[in-house]
């Protein structure tokens, strides 16, 4: 038996070629392991920066309580102050106010503000008819940024006589109030 060059060529090449199928094989195999352990790692990574995410949200959830819970003692200690300033400034006094797009929680609010001073306010919407009872030194047309109408004030300035009108535009407590404390300390009371 004759084996000829080409016999042995394709013998080696076979050869070769079984090998570098085994490699493949071996590597797919073993590289599979290191692809998973891969994948675990950058899992394990995804898991902690989810804890962690948790945690700093708790902990920012945990802070908006605490201010949400100052905010109110410090509206409150607010109110109080304003109560008592009220009181010593203003006792005597008796308002009539007019409101115009008030939110009707601030006029409750204003309303238990006065009250707690013991200082008189009568309110009323624009929309009733302007009449107020006697003996209202000032009056008070409070219109949270919306422009007094023409005929409004020309009513309001007609019909009070010897009544002081004061406007304020906030949609603010404090800048109402912070109004009739200016007027009455101008006026030496």
């Amino acid at each position: 038996m004759i084996v000829n060059f080409r016999y042995h060529i394709f013998t080696i090449t076979a050869i070769f070629a079984a090998l570098g199928l085994g490699i493949l094989i071996g590597s797919s195999i073993i590289g599979q392991e290191g692809l998973v352990e891969e994948q675990k790692k950058i899992i394990n990574n995804i898991s902690l920066d989810i804890n962690r995410l948790k945690i700093e949200n708790q902990d920012l959830k945990t802070g908006r309580a605490q201010l949400e819970r100052q905010l109110l003692q410090r509206d409150q200690r607010e109110k109080d102050f304003l109560t008592l300033i009220l009181s010593a400034l203003l006792s005597e006094a008796e308002y009539y106010l007019i409101h115009q797009q008030i939110d009707p929680s601030l006029l409750k609010e204003l309303e238990g503000i006065f009250t707690a001073a013991g200082v008189r306010i009568s309110l009323a919407s624009s929309e009733q008819e302007l009449a107020w009872p006697e003996g209202i030194s000032k009056i008070i047309l409070w219109t949270a940024g919306a422009s007094v109408q023409g005929d409004m004030m020309t009513k309001l300035t007609e019909k009070s006589g010897d009544s002081k009108v004061l406007t304020c535009r906030q949609a603010n407590i404090l800048e109402l109030i912070s109004l009739l404390l200016e007027d009455e300390l101008s006026a030496g009371r």
